[in-house]
């Protein structure tokens, strides 16, 4: 079964009358239709994943960790299976039981390396939480989810988390300092949904759902964060409308 066939249709806005409440990955209806959720709401999320696959494969060594944080239903890591040393152990976490729930699923049914994939629930901005022996560490549309209070010690735990040369795979939706850029490309985003089959009024719905939920940092922002918690070698490896993927290395 390939990953395309496990998509549900997201209607979830399209069926939603009165206002929406804020957006939440432990809605178990939003957990059902993510997949193609995500898909119909990033350009280039196919590319993007491949991407990530590149550097996943050329970056995991062997007895060290790669971590997934905010692993939602399990894309990226799923598709690290017979790709990478069976020595590396693949950690999938999110603070959603409904979405961990769904990866475990599909880890069980679609992989054949499973015993060495471990899901864990947590907040990752929680003092509790830490990365330890990883080559990798995933970032992929989490970030932005975290409270900017939150963002800073965040990284620094995967930089201290991180081996010598390891990297980081941060994409994020970023914000623009400029107001007309700002209103340009929100427009031509909105059309690019509407390609995928989303009305103006889902479009509307799910943005005000997303409101102080999902809270964007500008690209320059991102930059210095990464720099304040000592990551010094960087750079864009994707970028599509206002999304941006950057990779940072431990040096």
């Amino acid at each position: 079964m390939t990953n395309n066939q496990l998509l549900q249709k997201d209607n979830f806005f399209k069926n939603i009358n009165e206002e929406p409440l804020p957006f939440s990955f432990n809605n178990p209806q939003i957990v059902t239709v993510f997949d193609d959720m995500v898909h119909r709401s990033v350009p280039m999320y196919v590319e993007l994943q491949q991407l990530l696959n590149i550097f996943i494969r050329k970056f995991a060594h062997s007895e060290t960790n790669i971590y997934d944080l905010g692993c939602s239903t399990g894309n990226t890591l799923i598709q690290l299976d017979n790709v990478i040393s069976e020595t590396v152990s693949i950690i999938g976490v999110d603070n959603s039981k409904a979405m961990l729930s769904t990866a475990q699923s599909r880890i069980e049914e679609l992989t054949k390396t499973r015993q060495r994939y471990h899901l864990m629930e947590a907040d990752i901005s929680s003092d509790e939480f830490r990365v330890e022996n990883a080559s990798v560490v995933i970032l992929n549309l989490t970030l932005q989810f975290v409270r900017p209070v939150h963002r800073k010690s965040v990284l620094t735990k995967i930089y201290k988390g991180l081996r010598q040369g390891g990297i980081l795979l941060m994409v994020e939706k970023i914000a623009l300092s400029s107001n007309l850029l700002a209103t340009m490309m929100k427009s031509v985003y909105y059309d690019f949904k509407q390609d995928q089959g989303y009305t103006k009024m889902e479009i509307e719905k799910k943005r005000q759902a997303l409101e102080d939920v999902l809270v964007s940092y500008t690209l320059t922002e991102n930059l210095n964060l990464l720099h304040s918690v000592d990551f010094h070698d960087m750079t864009i490896f994707f970028a599509a409308l206002c999304f941006i993927g950057i990779v940072a290395v431990k040096t």
